[in-house]
């Protein structure tokens, strides 16, 4: 416990220990309850995979920008805010 209150930049101690005495106080219905770092692993997991849509969602649009494509289209075709294409691509 001490390790996850020391080395969770995200989350204030309090906190960690209300989610583990959240977690450790309650009891298993018959599904199989996911361990602290389970959880933190999921977590890890999605926001990897929502960073790599977003990149690649960067990348489609410099490849627009790059052929000449204005960036109202591009944000229509990516989902992507106009200012931060701006912000992004201008580099």
């Amino acid at each position: 416990m001490g390790y996850l209150i020391q080395n969770n930049d995200q989350a204030e101690p309090e906190e960690l220990k209300a989610i583990i005495k959240e977690n450790l106080s309650g009891t298993i219905t018959g599904e199989k309850m996911m361990t602290i770092a389970e959880r933190f692993v999921a977590q890890g997991m999605q926001q990897g995979m929502q960073q790599g849509m977003q990149q690649g969602k960067l990348e489609i649009a410099k490849n627009l920008s790059v052929r000449g494509m204005d960036y109202a289209t591009i944000a229509e075709i990516t989902g992507c805010n106009i200012a931060d294409l701006q912000n992004k691509l201008s580099d």
